[in-house]
């Protein structure tokens, strides 16, 4: 695509005086882009960039956008490139016609005729500080030519893990350089993926924790897997083409690279790896996982091959075994696709969590997979419709109180995040009329209210802390 030969557009008149940030009208009143000058910290420092935007996009059913461009070291603040302003004018003219952008895509150009001769890569945009970043946009990442190739045969997910490793910025750097466009070469090298049957699936993830894989299916990319798992004779291997998910690291290769890569973001444990593809292959007599290059192979049995299929096609729980590790599929409707809402109340204050020896996003991804068997056990009636499930982690363990023992052992069953040495709690709240209505003095669990009483010591000015109750109720 050429989109100035496409829209005809001239490049807008820049005001005589630019105080930041700068508001641009585009033709249509709609939509208009706003440019905010701010600095990035990064691992190799400090950069100077402009941001670049939309609102209005969402008229037409499009996600909002950013589009960092990092400043030259030679360039006036006050003379910003234009060519983002011309961009989102072409995606506005192309959303108007039905043709949307999401996380994953690529818009391709015309040689030369794309924003600094380069290409557009849509990802999940990131907070910019300084920046008001409107809710679920998008990212736009210009990217060259050989990337672009890369997309369209092995991913997304592995441009940006390369992309995130060379700038050491998770989970790839949300500005666009054009130096790195002027000086990329492209990685040479053939990969496994180029002799497999490929489908891109970027709302599919795959999360290896160092010995188990699970893979999450957002509720959007439903339909698409469906039709891929219909589509595939399970004689042939597939790969997946996956996206990051909730992962807290994401593995990375390039040919060269050897052993485990992976990217992280500080602080983080990378105890949550995404794959940038998930292959899987039937035949085998036993189970296997295996790493390939940045992705996770599963070679399956034949009877465990066709029930990870159907898993995936009919969106449902699977558990198999590999060895000592689990395959596991969290099929059930996400929290909130169904059902009345749920609520997460803390029992410690969240920089606990941290201060503890959690990671940064663990706990999300934890919490997210415990509420996944919360709505299943909703959903089969063992659950009342009122509940406060109380869940407190403590090293590599958990433990659960305020539901039916079974569904208690349920609960435990998944792996928690480490939090060393812990404590740390949480309760799960079934909402009422979607209002948080829990109630410290009235709705802990009657073991706790006898240990809170119980514990000595206690008398005026001396409080009993959440930490001397769980001591008492699960001891150390």
């Amino acid at each position: 695509m050429d989109w100035k030969r496409l829209f005809g557009r001239t490049a807008p008149v820049r005001p005589e005086r630019v105080d930041f940030p700068v508001q641009v009208d585009l033709e249509d009143p709609r939509l208009t882009v706003t440019i905010h000058l701010h600095e990035l910290p990064t691992a190799g420092g400090t950069l100077s960039c402009w941001s670049y935007v939309t609102n209005g996009l969402s008229f037409w059913g499009q996600k909002e956008m950013v589009l960092t461009l990092k400043r030259e070291a030679d360039e006036p603040a006050a003379e910003y490139s234009t060519e983002p302003i011309e961009l989102f004018h072409g995606i506005a003219g192309l959303a108007r016609d039905g043709a949307l952008a999401d996380a994953g895509h690529v818009t391709h150009f015309q040689p030369k005729r794309g924003p600094w001769g380069g290409h557009v890569l849509y990802v999940a945009a990131q907070p910019l500080p300084g920046v008001p970043v409107p809710e679920e946009a998008l990212a736009a990442i210009v990217i060259t030519g050989h990337e672009l190739e890369t997309v369209r045969s092995h991913g997304a997910t592995r441009v940006m893990a390369r992309l995130g490793r060379e700038a050491v910025y998770f989970p790839c750097p949300p500005w666009s350089d054009r130096a790195r466009l002027r000086s990329a070469k492209p990685a040479a090298g053939k990969s496994i993926l180029d002799r497999t049957l490929i489908v891109h699936l970027p709302g599919v993830s795959a999360i290896y924790d160092g010995r188990n894989v699970s893979i999450f299916a957002s509720a959007g990319s439903r339909p698409d897997l469906r039709r891929a798992m219909e589509q595939w004779s399970i004689d042939k291997p597939l790969a997946l083409l996956t996206g990051m998910g909730q992962g807290d690291g994401c593995l990375v290769w390039e040919p060269g690279l050897k052993g485990l890569n992976a990217i992280t973001p500080p602080n983080s444990t990378g105890r949550q790896l995404a794959a940038c593809f998930l292959m899987i292959a039937g035949g085998l007599e036993t189970n296997e996982i295996r790493l390939v290059e940045d992705g996770i192979g599963l070679i399956l049995t034949e009877d465990s091959t066709a029930a990870l299929r159907d898993a995936l096609m009919n969106v449902r729980d699977l558990r198999l075994t590999a060895g000592d590790s689990v395959i596991s599929v969290a099929g059930t409707v996400d929290p909130g696709e169904a059902g009345p809402p749920t609520g997460i109340l803390l029992l410690h204050p969240e920089d606990e969590w941290m201060a503890r020896g959690g990671d940064a996003t663990s706990l999300a991804v934890y919490v997210k997979e415990l509420l996944r068997v919360v709505s299943r056990e909703r959903r089969d009636d063992r659950l009342p419709a009122g509940f406060d499930i109380f869940v407190v982690l403590r090293g590599r363990a958990s433990r659960v109180w305020g539901a039916p023992p079974d569904v208690c052992e349920r609960l435990e069953a998944v792996t928690p995040p480490s939090v060393n040495p812990g404590p740390f709690g949480f309760v799960i709240h079934a909402l009422r009329g979607g209002e948080m209505t829990f109630d410290m003095n009235r709705d802990l669990p009657a073991e706790w209210t006898a240990a809170a009483a119980n514990i000595p010591g206690t008398g005026p000015g001396q409080a009993v802390t959440m930490d001397d109750v769980i001591a008492q109720v699960w001891p150390a």
